[in-house]
């Protein structure tokens, strides 16, 4: 069916709820209900796909509401036999730290460790691909990312915008393996301009396709980075790699690592503006039967930052920060409409200033149609 429409109720309880960025934390139980819409539309040449979610949790311990809304459209088109334009926005405005661990690319766990209040995020990427011979293509690309915060006092360090430009050359050395080389510049500007950056990226790598099953992607190169006000230039390393592995028609596991320069949400305006970390996720799914299905997610990641002021005079403006996320669910359809699901997830950081540990266990039900 080309449109999906789907209800959701939840319930569950959480050990760690805060109503903003600096309020006390309380353990409540919590209902949450929600309605997504997927629809998938387009020609011959032109495929499309929109789905939104829209979600409310209330914690009747503390006597709050929390939204989380989530827009995605993804568009291809094919213009010619050679080339293809691609564009993806990805909306989504909800509090802070954010729960759904999955499609995360990037392991980004900045948003489950961060208390932020409610936040709006977005990015959207535009792409061209061309095929200049039968071996040799480009991928020249752009994307914008948003940020913003609802509370003033953590708006002042973290709202920013990104713009990041890219040149992609792919080269087709065997039926199997594909060269790349990268060319990326990132250009971050916040609400307080001391803040903002620049930085170059020069990558090299490789797309290898092992087997039927198994495919992966690695990228390694050098980011040179170049800070507005008070932060300091840096140079460092790059490094990412995706290893996807399917075992079976009811077994995928996915593992993704990335050492790399990352902007920092310190809270802090005088915290550090950037942050190096070396981040790696393992995702899992399996269908046991063909009505349940499981998957596990780990993330981890660790890194310090630099950059920002520091009262001390020569004083060391550096900061450390390890998170560790943990989610788990498990689904059972019971016919074609409705489904039912049991989730668990686990947070703990561990920086300079604090500790911090959360929980979250869940049950629900969904109706398609």
């Amino acid at each position: 069916m080309p449109v999906q429409v789907a209800i959701t109720a939840n319930a569950g309880f959480d050990t760690s709820v805060s109503t903003g960025a600096f309020s006390e934390s309380r353990s409540s139980s919590f209902a949450q209900s929600g309605i997504s819409l997927n629809y998938a539309f387009g020609t011959s040449r032109t495929r499309a796909n929109f789905k939104t979610d829209a979600n409310i949790s209330y914690y009747p311990e503390i006597d709050t509401y929390q939204p989380d809304i989530d827009l995605r459209l993804a568009v291809n088109h094919q213009a010619s036999r050679r080339l293809r334009f691609s564009l993806q926005i990805l909306a989504r405005y909800g509090a802070q730290p954010l729960f759904r661990l999955n499609a995360n690319p990037n392991l980004d766990t900045s948003d489950t460790a961060e208390r932020g209040g409610n936040f709006l995020t977005s990015t959207n990427s535009l792409s061209a691909s061309y095929q200049w011979l039968p071996r040799f293509s480009t991928v020249t690309s752009y994307s914008l990312r948003l940020r913003r915060y609802d509370e003033d006092v953590i708006a002042s360090s973290r709202n920013r915008v990104e713009h990041k430009f890219g040149q992609q050359f792919r080269y087709l050395l065997l039926p199997v393996t594909t060269i790349v080389g990268e060319y990326g510049l990132a250009l971050v500007s916040y609400a307080d301009s001391s803040r903002d950056s620049t930085t170059n990226i020069l990558l090299g790598g490789i797309e290898q396709t092992f087997s039927s099953r198994l495919t992966g992607s690695f990228r390694a190169g050098v980011q040179f980075r170049s800070a507005e006000g008070n932060g300091s230039d840096q140079t460092r390393p790059y490094f990412s790699s995706n290893v996807n592995y399917v075992l079976g028609e009811k077994t995928e596991i996915n593992w993704t690592n990335r050492y790399s320069i990352q902007e920092s949400d310190d809270s802090d305006v005088t915290g550090p503006t950037s942050r190096t970390s070396f981040r790696t996720g393992l995702g899992l799914r399996h269908a046991i039967t063909p009505r349940i299905s499981t998957s596990l997610s780990a993330y981890y990641s660790t890194g310090s930052g630099t950059g920002g002021s520091s009262t001390v005079p020569n004083g060391d403006r550096s900061s450390g920060r390890d998170t560790l996320a943990l989610s788990f669910s498990a689904g059972y359809v019971v016919n074609r409409h409705l489904s039912a699901n049991v989730g668990y997830t686990h947070i703990e950081g561990d920086s300079d200033r604090l500790t911090s540990s959360r929980n979250r266990y869940s049950a629900g039900l969904r109706f398609t149609f």
